[in-house]
Parts: structure tokens; C-alpha cells; sequence
């Protein structure tokens, strides 16, 4: 290596690893422990105190969109004859915790996914197929815009 040796460099790694983030005081619950597993299995990742308040924003939305997804199941993907409303929220929701994942440089993967772990997932995605073909027609460009 040129201006960094293989000792210099494990040292660099060392420090930045030592440095795990802490959680908010007032991070409870699902979203606390799904923050102590990122700083646990991303502690080579450079995040600091600076990057706390980020993570667990980041953790809040992923416990939101789970608590959604579950509603929207338990509901369907129509309501009255159209799109739930609850697909906005889950869809600003995701937005909104891709782009801090985007920023703390998490690999994202949807827990919209979860769908798919029921036997009943196939039809679950075939009805919310069909609810945002519907609220294409149906909402003005608000939902799908």
C-alpha cells in the first residue's frame, strides 16, 4: 500500500469499529432492537452520534410500514370499491425510509415482501396488482403520481 500500511490501515478499522452508535433514550420497542441489530452487524460502517438520529428515524419507518402492512392485509387492498388509503401512507412511508437508507447506505430490501410469506401471498399480490390498476383510473393522479 502506498501512504497507508497494513498496520495503519487495521488500526483506522479498529477505531472506526470501536465507535458503535448509540440509540435515542426515547427509541422503544421493535424500532430500539432493529437499531442495536444495524449497529451490531454494520459496526465497519464509518456512522457516528451524527448518524443516530438518522438510524432510528430510519427504524421508526420501518416499524410503520411493518404495523401498515399487516392493517393492509387484514383490510385488502380495496376498500368500498377502491384503493385502500392506507396504500399512500405505506407508499410515503417507503419513500421516505428509502431515502434515509439511501443516505445511511443500507442495502434496502421492501418489507413489502412480506406478502409473500403466507400461503394466501400469490392472491395478495394479484389483488394489489389489481387495487393500483383501479386507483390508476380512479384517483386523479393522486395515489400513483
Amino acid at each position: 500500500m502506498d501512504a497507508l500500511t497494513a498496520k495503519s490501515l487495521a488500526a483506522v478499522i479498529a477505531v472506526v469499529e470501536a465507535e458503535s452508535v448509540v440509540p435515542p433514550d426515547e427509541l422503544k420497542g421493535m424500532a430500539r432492537q432493529m437499531f442495536l441489530d444495524f449497529a451490531a452487524v454494520n459496526r465497519s460502517r464509518a456512522w457516528n452520534a451524527s448518524h443516530a438520529r438518522i438510524l432510528a428515524e430510519y427504524c421508526r419507518l420501518c416499524v410503520m410500514a411493518e404495523k401498515e402492512i399487516e392493517v393492509l392485509e387484514r383490510e385488502g387492498m380495496t376498500v368500498k370499491g377502491g384503493p385502500n388509503p392506507r396504500l399512500r401512507s405505506l407508499r410515503a412511508l417507503n419513500m421516505e425510509r428509502m431515502r434515509l437508507g439511501k443516505f445511511l447506505g443500507l442495502s434496502l430490501v421492501s418489507t413489502a415482501t412480506k406478502l409473500n410469506t403466507s400461503g394466501k401471498g400469490q392472491s395478495a399480490v394479484r389483488e394489489a396488482g389489481a387495487a393500483l390498476v383501479e386507483s390508476a383510473r380512479s384517483d386523479g393522479g393522486e395515489l400513483l403520481a
